[in-house]
């Protein structure tokens, strides 16, 4: 975080360093640069960005590398759901087989991010006119391969946004450790019926999610979910063992999750600290994780309905995922993919 935009536009200059060591010097006048924000500065406020980005746009300008004004700015929150869908379709090669393919299994996705929570997926072509429901045409494809998605993003409920807000001014806050699990979910139950009531009332109706096609049947959960899926697994190791979390948690049991919890929350900083190292988890994730952890379990449950179905067939194949393969899934990737495309790139 910064003061001003001068400062944030300032700080810029390590990337593009490292930008001129990769780019050979003869092609950066013609390579452009993209700068998107996301959830954080949709918070500040529209007037309080337009001045941070007056600054960063002026930096990026005075580069050695292609700039447009337009280039630089902040992503609404349906764009960022939208581009994780293309990027982990991108990951899991779905959309590498959508010319020759019509049958194409894409896959569902959601991202607890520190200030906002997104979900896309991909709905039958009849509710392509439904609230939230977004027409997108696949990369390099032609316009008879578009799909419909519905992608949402929900302000406030991130990770750390929505511990701050559920916090308050509690100075005994229940989901501070050491903790009170039960009183800690019932905080946060109350948090999830305020901003269902309240603050997605904005969304109107694209808070109700129209069904989901089909075939999607697997759901990718990035960013804080495979975060909080790594303190999970130190959790539940053996107690002598040094195994490190995994790239991927496959079908991440949210029973598990709730019992762990109920350990975690009533232990102190100081022994949670012992027990899982700063490689598997940075102070503020852990500081947050018996809130972390519960609030997960109900947005799967409760907000996302990824544990939905009566029988075990119906139910959603969940992955919690830090990277995919070797390709990054968050929505910076897929956000690339997206201007490749409209460039002719892909």
């Amino acid at each position: 975080s910064y003061e001003t935009g001068k400062e944030a536009g300032e700080s810029l200059e390590t990337l593009l360093a490292h930008a001129r060591d990769i780019v050979p010097a003869d092609c950066w006048s013609h390579t452009r640069l993209h700068l998107k924000a996301t959830a954080g500065m949709r918070l500040v406020g529209e007037k309080r960005s337009n001045e941070i980005f007056e600054e960063i746009r002026s930096s990026l300008a005075g580069s050695s590398f292609k700039f447009l004004p337009t280039d630089a700015g902040v992503v609404l929150g349906a764009d960022e759901a939208e581009f994780d869908y293309l990027s982990v379709n991108f990951a899991t090669q779905q959309l590498m087989a959508r010319t020759k393919q019509t049958s194409i299994e894409f896959v569902g996705v959601t991202d607890l991010g520190g200030a906002s929570t997104q979900i896309s997926f991909e709905v039958e072509p009849e509710q392509k006119n439904n609230p939230g429901v977004r027409t997108i045409a696949l990369p390099g494809s032609s316009s008879a391969a578009q799909r419909s998605i519905y992608a949402v993003s929900r302000l406030h409920m991130g990770l750390y946004e929505a511990f701050k807000n559920t916090r308050g001014d509690d100075v005994s806050f229940p989901c501070a450790l050491p903790g009170d699990y039960d009183k800690c979910a019932r905080s946060i139950r109350q948090f999830i019926h305020k901003h269902a009531v309240e603050d997605m009332s904005k969304l109107g109706t694209t808070a109700v999610a129209p069904p989901r096609v089909k075939s999607v049947t697997t759901f990718y959960g990035l960013d804080n979910y495979a975060k909080l899926a790594s303190v999970v697994f130190i959790m539940t190791r053996e107690s002598q063992s040094k195994e490190l979390p995994p790239q991927e948690f496959l079908q991440p049991d949210m029973k598990k999750w709730s019992k762990v919890a109920r350990t975690l929350c009533a232990l102190d900083w100081r022994e949670l600290r012992e027990i899982v190292p700063l490689k598997s988890a940075k102070d503020r994730l852990l500081r947050t994780s018996c809130f972390g952890i519960i609030y997960v379990t109900m947005l799967v449950e409760d907000v996302y309905n990824l544990r939905g179905g009566g029988g075990e067939e119906e139910r959603t194949k969940l992955i919690f995922a830090h990277s995919i393969g070797d390709v990054d899934g968050s929505w910076a990737t897929g956000a690339a993919v997206k201007i490749f495309s409209q460039n002719g790139d892909v």
